[in-house]
Parts: structure tokens; sequence; C-alpha cells
């Protein structure tokens, strides 16, 4: 009976060691299973096209279902709750125009007025023609700089490409 219980302890050591070469395989495959699933994952997350900004999209390039390859445009989107307006100084204007002045924008709502803050950005370092919308001869040869403004539209009050007027806001450097 003792070497009967002997000869089966032995064997049940034997069934206990591969268990345990087993488990160490088992989580080797674990670790090998969870890689992949994370590369899928990731090549799951490239499929999808999210947008690094919020806004309305202009124009659509490619249509849903279609392949596309990494770094192709697929849509022009614009924010337009922050909008960048670029305006023209003349010479004699630039000196009293400075970044980080403020300005009010105005633009034509129906039969009224509106009006909307906004803020000098930039401030073109070279001297450029005035452009082409500009339709009268004399203004056409004048020397503009161009400046940009950053606007707030919340309200959707401005839209692309519209014409507008931009008041400079002078400040009081009396104190200063």
């Amino acid at each position: 009976q003792y070497d009967d219980l002997y000869g089966k302890l032995k064997v049940l050591d034997s069934q206990t060691e591969a268990i345990k070469s087993q488990r160490s395989i088992i989580h080797g495959e674990s670790s090998v299973l969870s890689a992949q699933i994370d590369e899928v994952n990731d090549m799951l997350g490239k499929c999808r096209i999210i947008s690094p900004i919020t806004g309305t999209v202009l124009e659509k390039y490619v249509d849903p279902g279609e392949l596309v390859s990494p770094g192709k445009s697929v849509f022009k989107v614009a924010n337009v709750e922050d909008m960048e307006l670029r305006v023209f100084v003349s010479g004699s204007q630039l000196s009293s125009v400075a970044i980080g002045d403020s300005v009010k924008v105005l633009i034509d709502s129906g039969n009224d007025i509106q009006s909307l803050t906004g803020q000098v950005t930039w401030i073109s370092s070279q001297v450029e023609f005035t452009p082409k919308i500009i339709q009268t001869r004399e203004e056409r040869v004048n020397m503009v700089y161009a400046v940009k403004i950053a606007v707030k539209n919340p309200n959707g009050l401005l839209k692309i490409g519209m014409p507008g007027e931009v008041v400079f806001i002078k400040k009081n450097h009396s104190n200063d």
C-alpha cells in the first residue's frame, strides 16, 4: 500500500509540475494576446477620423466608406466661433495700431449694423499693395500693411469672406 500511495504521490507531483509549466506557457500566450489586442485597438483608433478642432465642415473631399491613405485631407473645417479677420491699414495708420489693441468690428446685419469686439494679434512687417478687392485706382496704388484680428463669434454673425469695417479703439497712454 505504501508503494502504491508513494507511486500515486509521484504521479501527482509530476502532474503538478506539468500544470505549473502549462501555467507559465498560458501566461506567456496571454501577454501575446494582450499585445495583439492593443495593436488591433491602435489600428481601430487610426481608422476613426477625429477633427482636431470643433468647427463647421466647409468642404468634404471623400465620402464614407472610401479608402483613405494616411496624411490625405478628408475635409476642410473652420472654427467659426473664434474668427480671424484680415484687414489692411495704410502706412499713416500703422503707427497708431499695436498688437493687443482692442477693435470694434462692424458688419451689416439686415437693415442695421452689428458690432463685435476683437483684438489685434498680428501686424505684417512688410508693406504690401492694396488687395484687388479695392476698386479705385487711387486706393490700389497705396501701400498697406496686413493686420490680423481675433474675434469671438458665438452667435454666428460673422461669415467667412464677408465684408466689414474695423474701428481701432484709441488707448489712453497718458498714465503709462
